[in-house]
């Protein structure tokens, strides 16, 4: 398969490159000079439609690029995510009835009863698990595990500039983006209601979360919404049980980390801030592959 180098036009390029015979570039201009075509639209249909054996042409790249973003359209699945949540939920379950397997009192009997009584739905399961006592300390850390993974894959979903300061969170840490939250959420109500506000200290408060380093609210704000409108876009176009699940899975973890207001108040905010972005317009469909779980959340 033949490949193409781009780089950005800075006027010293020469566009045959120093490899074309010019007499080739008239044969292929030709048909349309003789036609009565003058040489400016016979060269922009050279351009379009390309030179037989020298290079495709901007309407052979664009079937390349429609081709290529259809690949990659179906190799994304957002069942993948929650099949994913439900396998490591399925194997973490596993380690507790081995362990219990091995007491033979009332109590193990009992705790194999909440989980036979689990519901299959991996978010509902996940707000049951919340409040068991495991018996085997593999399966409870294995669900501390997944619950601080799911954590930094919705915020990482929401927030991708914060996404260097979200890795490898301690408690401690997401007590900290809560707190970020909700001075941010400050901010944007002080400004609303014409009162000043302190940009300048929040940066330097939290300025360690957003690597691009935005010099104003406006800037910041925006490029928030724009990642949000991009979310939106993703759950409209998902089936509405797919929707649904995932909503929930998410509300599961940041239920327990009192975030869901401060997210939810932000996400309100800006799309009343930015209506002119794609609030909740469908994207196109997904295919079979596997969609990252940040992505999917």
């Amino acid at each position: 398969m033949s490949t193409s180098r781009f780089s950005r036009w800075d006027g010293t390029q020469d566009p045959l490159d120093g490899d074309f015979d010019l007499g080739e570039v008239l044969d292929g201009m030709s048909d349309d000079l003789l036609s009565g075509a003058g040489t400016g639209e016979a060269l922009r249909r050279l351009q379009q439609q390309g030179m037989s054996g020298r290079f495709g042409g901007l309407d052979a790249l664009r079937q390349r690029i429609e081709e290529a973003r259809r690949r990659a359209i179906e190799d994304v699945n957002p069942d993948g995510p929650l099949d994913e949540v439900r396998d490591k939920l399925d194997a973490i379950e596993a380690l507790e009835r081995l362990e219990l397997s091995g007491h033979d009192d009332d109590e193990s009997r009992f705790k194999e009863a909440v989980l036979d009584a689990l519901p299959h739905n991996p978010a509902a399961e996940i707000k049951e698990l919340f409040n068991y006592n495991f018996t085997s300390s593999e399966a409870r850390e294995r669900f501390e595990q997944l619950i601080e993974e799911l954590q930094q894959d919705v915020l990482n979903s929401l927030f991708s500039n914060m996404s260097g300061a979200l890795q490898n969170m301690r408690p401690e840490d997401i007590e900290r983006v809560k707190d970020m939250l909700a001075e941010l959420n400050d901010m944007i109500a002080a400004r609303e209601h014409g009162d000043e506000y302190d940009f300048d200290g929040f940066m330097q408060r939290y300025g360690d979360m957003f690597p691009d380093n935005p010099h104003s609210l406006d800037e910041l704000l925006r490029t928030m919404a724009e990642r949000m409108a991009a979310i939106s876009r993703l759950m409209a176009s998902m089936s509405p049980e797919q929707r649904a699940q995932l909503d929930e899975l998410a509300s599961a973890v940041l239920d327990d980390l009192d975030l869901a207001f401060q997210v939810d108040r932000l996400g309100h905010s800006l799309r009343g801030l930015t209506p002119q972005l794609p609030w909740d317009e469908s994207a196109p469909s997904w295919g079979e592959g596997n969609m990252p779980m940040a992505a999917a959340v």
